[in-house]
Parts: C-alpha cells; sequence; structure tokens
C-alpha cells in the first residue's frame, strides 16, 4: 500500500519473492502535468497492478545487462529490496519476502555488476554441527570474498525451488558478511552459493533445516 504495508487482499507465503506498489497508488501520466486530463488516471488495486510493475524492472535490468540470466534478474531484484518496518529488520519474511522492490538500487547494482569479471568465493561461519543442521531459532551467517567495490549477494535455494537473498552489498577489505535468522527457511535441504551477478561460487554450502 502507499503505506509500505501489505494489503490486506494480497496473498503470501514462504514462496513470496517481493512485494510491490498495488493498492491506492494513483496512475497519473507525465502529460496531466500540463493540465490536460487523462481517462487513464486513477487508482488501481492488486496484483494487476503490482505484478506488472516487477515485471518492468525485469525489462530495466535486461536494459542494462542485455545478456543477462534469469536467476541473475531475480538476484537483483530480490537482492535490492527495501527493508519494510513490517519485517522487523529481517532479510525475508512470508508477508513481504524480500522487502519491496527498489528501482534505483536495481539500476545501480546492475551497472556495477557489469564490472564483475571474477568468480566469487563464499565463506561460512560455524562448524558442521552449529550450522550444516540448524533450527528456526538459529542465527547463522553467510559471506562472500572477491575484489573490493564489487557487488556480492549470498543465494540459499532449497530443494523445492525457493530462493533467498543476501542484500546485495558492496565488498571493501576483500569480504562481506550477513547474518540472519534460520527463520527464514522452511524445513528440509538449503544450498548456499556467493553470487556476484553471473559469476557464482562453485562449491556449494548444505545446509539441513531440522
Amino acid at each position: 500500500t502507499s503505506s509500505n504495508t501489505r494489503a490486506s487482499f494480497s496473498s503470501y507465503g514462504p514462496g513470496l519473492d517481493v512485494v510491490a506498489p498495488g493498492s491506492g497508488t494513483i496512475i497519473a501520466p507525465l502529460w496531466q502535468q500540463s493540465n490536460q486530463v487523462s481517462s487513464y488516471a486513477g487508482t488501481l488495486y492488486g496484483t494487476s497492478f503490482a505484478s506488472p510493475y516487477v515485471a518492468s524492472l525485469a525489462a530495466l535490468v535486461k536494459s542494462v545487462r542485455p545478456n543477462t540470466s534469469v536467476d541473475d534478474i531475480t538476484a537483483l531484484i530480490d537482492g535490492t529490496a527495501t527493508k519494510v518496518s513490517g519485517m522487523s529488520n529481517s532479510v525475508y519474511a512470508n508477508t513481504y519476502g524480500h522487502g519491496l522492490v527498489n528501482a534505483n538500487a536495481i539500476v545501480g547494482v546492475a551497472s556495477a555488476l557489469n564490472n564483475s569479471t571474477s568468480q566469487p568465493t563464499l565463506s561460512q561461519a560455524g562448524s558442521s554441527i552449529s550450522e550444516h543442521s540448524f533450527n528456526s531459532s538459529s542465527t547463522l551467517s553467510s559471506g562472500c570474498q572477491g575484489a573490493d567495490l564489487t557487488y556480492c549477494t549470498v543465494r540459499i535455494r532449497s530443494s523445492s525451488g525457493y530462493d533467498r537473498y543476501m542484500p546485495y552489498t558492496q565488498i571493501n577489505g576483500g569480504e562481506v558478511g550477513w547474518s540472519w535468522s534460520g527463520g527464514i527457511l522452511s524445513t528440509g535441504d538449503w544450498e548456499v552459493r556467493s553470487v556476484q551477478g553471473q559469476y557464482i561460487s562453485q562449491t556449494p554450502y548444505m545446509l539441513y533445516n531440522k
């Protein structure tokens, strides 16, 4: 909604990626500013507006990175989303996904990734006991090693196809890291890799949610 809260009619769950404007949004063409009257100006509600909003961001990524992949576009949309207050400082929430889509951040990171030419390295804190097997109350940490001033994220993918992305962050000092709650992952197996655009770390780190 216009107050950055999930609309009451909006669906949610562990498969949600992001949220987008879709309730009480005024559509006003630029030429309306010259006192013209538009029959298309008004208030729209629903995924019929939110969905094409996200689709336009995918097209925006393609305009900056024309030869990129679906996974890269997904990572950029999810990994640059703004964390709204309803997410309680979590990197992911079933009711908001990765957060509110952010076109400005997408363009900035997508442009920077055009300069990334090397494969990132995943760094994972903790032992096999503390992190290979965990539960929803566990606090886990993931990191990415790469060239300074490049952007990196960590992708956590379940065997059922769900994705979780850490916020795309600029590397300084050779590494960037994130801490996150095991509660953002549903039960089952999850594969962890670091990602810089289309460059992905080779060896995955496996997690199992008990």
